[in-house]
Parts: structure tokens; C-alpha cells; sequence
């Protein structure tokens, strides 16, 4: 049984500040350094040994997972699909600026494609390329894989294979939130959420 530990990345500048962070990118806080350094000592505790180690380009992923594995640039795998929902114009803008969901009576609190209009991605468009990417380092990676990642990502691939019940139960997922899968038979399990700064739920 192979195990996928899918996190957050740490808090960062423009996260302090309450804006959109998607294809922009800003370095991590001391607190968002300090989660990651909290997640560390979790997987050090639970004497978890990561096989193999991937990240988005966005600095704030690469930061994150350097210094929970003390893998240097070149030491772990880079991908594109991995990187966060692209919002287009609301890039940088407060998020209470979003656009409305075009479909609001669908019962999720997904944005759909309200951003395609503004230059970003639909939310199919990032489901889609995460769950390519991911499938993809299942096939070839270990036992255990450290996938980092973002926020709206996440949720939007979470979605593919979890009960939206259980994913709303953890949102908004806290930076450096630590998502313990399990793949076998080519299903997905959520085994815990680990929240570095808070309990195990």
C-alpha cells in the first residue's frame, strides 16, 4: 500500500495579508517557516521516512518542502500541475473581490469557471492536471511520497476521490495542513488530517 502525504505550504506574505495567491507567488512569514518546521517534527516523531519528495514550481511550496525534508534544489521533483488555481485579474486582489460562482445552486463552494473570463482557470482545468500529475507519481513513486502543494488545488483534487462532507469538515485548510492518503487498487483513502500547529483530527 503506498502512502501520499499531500500538504499545504507555509503561510506567506501575501497570505499574511489577506490576498489572492495563485499564479503570484511570495515568500514564506517566520510563522509560515515555523509550521513548516513543526510539520517536520511531526513526520520526524511518527518516524515517517519519505521515499520520494515533489513540489509545485511556487516558491512557497519548494521553501516548504526543503525544510520539512532538508532536500536541497535539485534533491526533490518540480511540476507545473501541482502549482494553485491561477485567478487571472483577481491575482493579488482581496478575496472578498472574487467573482460570484456561475453556477451558486450547485451546492459547492467551488468558484467553477468564474475566473476563465478574468484570464484564469476554470476549477476542471486544475482538477484535471493534479489528478494527471499525482496519478502519474503513484504509478512510479514508493512507499511513501511528500506531494506539497496549495490550498484551492488540493480541495479541488481531494474532491475527485473524498466525500465533500469530510473535505468541508477541514476547510479553510490551515498552511502546512498534512493530508495522510492511502492508494491501493487505484482508490484513494483520507487516513487523518495532520495540523502541525494544533492536534491530529
Amino acid at each position: 500500500m503506498k502512502k501520499i502525504y499531500l500538504m499545504r505550504h507555509g503561510e506567506t506574505r501575501l497570505n499574511s495579508m489577506g490576498l489572492n495567491q495563485g499564479s503570484w507567488d511570495s515568500p514564506l512569514t517566520d510563522l509560515g517557516i515555523s509550521q513548516a518546521m513543526k510539520a517536520k517534527e511531526w513526520f520526524i516523531k511518527e518516524a515517517i521516512k519519505i521515499d520520494s519528495a515533489y513540489s509545485s514550481y511556487k516558491e512557497r511550496a519548494c521553501h516548504t518542502l526543503e525544510i520539512v525534508t532538508s532536500l536541497k534544489d535539485g534533491q526533490y521533483k518540480k511540476d507545473r500541475r501541482l502549482s494553485e488555481w491561477d485567478f487571472g485579474m483577481f491575482e493579488g486582489q482581496q478575496s472578498r473581490l472574487n467573482p460570484l460562482p456561475l453556477n451558486p445552486d450547485r451546492g459547492t463552494k467551488s468558484f467553477g469557471k468564474a475566473f476563465v473570463s478574468y484570464g484564469g482557470e476554470s476549477d476542471t482545468d486544475v482538477s484535471n492536471r493534479m489528478d494527471e500529475c499525482i496519478l502519474e507519481i503513484l504509478k512510479k513513486t514508493p512507499k511513501n511520497t511528500l506531494i506539497v502543494s496549495h490550498g484551492g488545488s488540493i480541495y479541488l483534487w481531494l474532491q475527485r476521490y473524498i466525500e465533500q462532507a469530510i473535505i468541508q469538515s477541514h476547510v479553510p485548510f490551515e498552511n502546512c495542513s498534512i493530508f495522510e492518503l492511502e492508494y491501493e487498487n487505484k482508490k484513494v483513502s483520507l487516513n487523518r488530517v495532520i495540523k502541525p500547529l494544533q492536534n491530529e483530527t
